[in-house]
């Protein structure tokens, strides 16, 4: 009679390779110029924005703290405060601001300008200057806010910001300085 075979003995349990470890990315402080995108996730899971500059530059903005030098200094270099001299310029300047305006509110600010207006008639010349501000936030863009003063400008812009419900939202930006 054959002799009776034992079991084999089990083998050693296989430990699974240990999950490599993941580094969070540190949060990038505001202000701060990031690289990366996972710099950008990392302050936007932080509850910061990301200012991209017209230059492409990415800058840390706090949407509750005012803005950064650096995005402040981006906006009035490419968006010109003075009155257009021409109709067509005064299209060009528009559309600076529409796209300075959308970069800001990415971060979760939204912005005033304090600049100077012009009219022009049908011919395109000039007819009067004016100081004014403008905002896209839809609660305030419902009427103009023409004044005879730059100071009248600034006045006016600040105390829209002070009466809306979370002021620190908002940035004024006085183009004239």
């Amino acid at each position: 009679m054959p002799a009776a075979l034992s079991p084999a003995p089990d083998p050693a349990p296989v430990e699974p390779d240990p999950e490599p470890e993941v580094t969070p990315e540190p949060v990038p402080a505001v202000g701060e110029v990031i690289t990366t995108d996972a710099q950008a996730a990392a302050a936007q899971q932080a509850g910061l924005g990301v200012h991209v500059a017209s230059d492409g530059t990415r800058i840390v903005v706090d949407p509750l703290a005012p803005l950064p030098d650096a995005v402040v200094a981006d906006v009035k270099a490419s968006t010109p405060g003075q009155g257009p001299a021409t109709k067509r310029d005064a299209s060009r300047r528009e559309q600076d601001l529409v796209r300075a305006t959308d970069a800001i509110e990415a971060t979760g600010k939204y912005v005033l300008y304090v600049l100077e207006g012009a009219v022009f008639d049908m011919d395109g010349t000039r007819l009067s200057t004016d100081y004014r501000w403008v905002t896209e936030y839809p609660a305030l863009n419902t009427q103009s806010h023409v004044y005879a003063t730059a100071a009248e400008a600034l006045a006016g812009a600040q105390a829209a910001v002070a009466a809306q419900p979370d002021p620190a939202r908002f940035e004024l930006i006085n183009l004239l300085d």
